[in-house]
Formats: structure tokens, C-alpha cells, sequence
């Protein structure tokens, strides 16, 4: 289970004979800290600046005027559609490497259905090792916002790769953030 942004959460059980004990051995929640206060929390771990922003966004389609680049523009009212179903790739080239360690898409409600299920990966590319799968989706669309905490590594393109899914992708923004030198020292597991 990989830590996400949220205002609430749910536990539920899915499966459970009516004999068996369902037992939870812990619920983690950290705070979603301000980058400028000195709270410590998660977010602390990396640098408040977008990565993405001014970045050169590369798509292997898009729908009408819905281009790649609307992910890196900051407006949450716009988004980039793929012109059909998956597999589709959308590829973020920073210029240069940097230490990635968080990734936060925020999916256009269109695409939020929690019968909608999605497979894909997000790859790393560094000049040194090529690329390299660092996260798995295999999972129902029933969250606008995915955040997700990486181990860190030297990275100049970052991509998401859909293999599957049922409807045109819809992303409205793809934001990725640079660890700070301290990062070891917040608890990600």
C-alpha cells in the first residue's frame, strides 16, 4: 500500500468468512505539511518546486486540442486525452537529471470511476542506467489525485506507460518533485 494525499480515509475488509477475526496491525498517517513550515512532515523530505513546469512533454496521442503539455501547465481545469484506449505513453523530458523521489498526478474527474480499472507503470530514465520501471498500477480509478513516494534516484525523464484502460486517459496535471539531501530521514515505508 503506497501513502497517498487525502482528506479522509476508509478501511474497509473486501473478503472475510463470517467465522474469521479481521485483524489491522497498524494505520500510519502523516501530515501533509506546508514545504515552508518546519513541522517535519513527509513533504519536508522534498524540495516545493515542480519539476515539470516548463518541461518538454511528449504523448503518443491526444484528443482534439487536449495536447501533452497541459499537464505541466498548472491549471487543473485543463488536461491532456489520449485519442483512445491504452496503451498509451506520456513521457516528461526535465532537461536535465535530477534526484526524483515524488511523482503526483492529478487524474481529470472524467476518469475518476471506481469500476474503471487501470494497469500501468511509471519508468525513470537517467543517462547512466536507461530506464527503469520504479512503480506499478494495477488498480480501480476512484481517486483524482495519486501521489506517490519513490526511492530516490538520478532521473531526466520520467513516464507513464498505461497498458490498460478502458476510456481515453485524462490527466490534468503531472507534477514530480526533487528529494532533499536529507530525505533518509523521514519514514516512507
Amino acid at each position: 500500500f503506497h501513502k497517498i494525499e487525502a482528506s479522509r480515509i476508509k478501511v474497509s475488509c473486501l473478503e472475510s468468512d463470517s467465522n474469521s477475526v479481521v485483524q489491522l496491525a497498524e494505520i500510519e498517517i502523516h501530515p501533509w505539511k506546508n514545504p515552508d513550515s518546519n513541522g517535519g512532515g513527509m513533504m519536508d523530505a522534498y524540495y516545493p518546486n515542480d519539476l515539470s513546469e516548463g518541461a518538454v512533454v511528449t504523448v503518443t496521442s491526444y484528443y482534439e486540442d487536449n495536447l501533452g503539455a497541459k499537464v505541466t501547465d498548472d491549471d487543473i481545469g485543463t488536461f491532456w486525452e489520449s485519442d483512445g484506449d491504452c496503451p498509451q505513453d506520456i513521457m516528461i523530458d526535465l532537461g536535465q537529471e535530477y534526484l526524483v523521489a515524488g511523482i503526483k498526478i492529478i487524474w481529470d474527474q472524467d476518469t475518476i470511476d471506481s469500476a474503471s480499472y487501470f494497469s500501468g507503470e511509471i519508468r525513470e530514465w537517467s543517462n547512466q542506467n536507461g530506464w527503469n520501471t520504479v512503480h506499478s498500477f494495477n488498480q480501480n480509478m476512484n481517486h483524482q489525485v495519486s501521489f506517490i513516494h519513490l526511492n530516490p534516484q538520478n532521473a531526466q525523464k520520467v513516464m507513464l506507460k498505461c497498458f490498460e484502460f478502458d476510456h481515453n486517459l485524462k490527466i490534468s496535471e503531472f507534477e514530480i518533485y526533487e528529494a532533499k539531501p536529507n530525505w533518509c530521514q523521514f519514514d516512507f515505508d
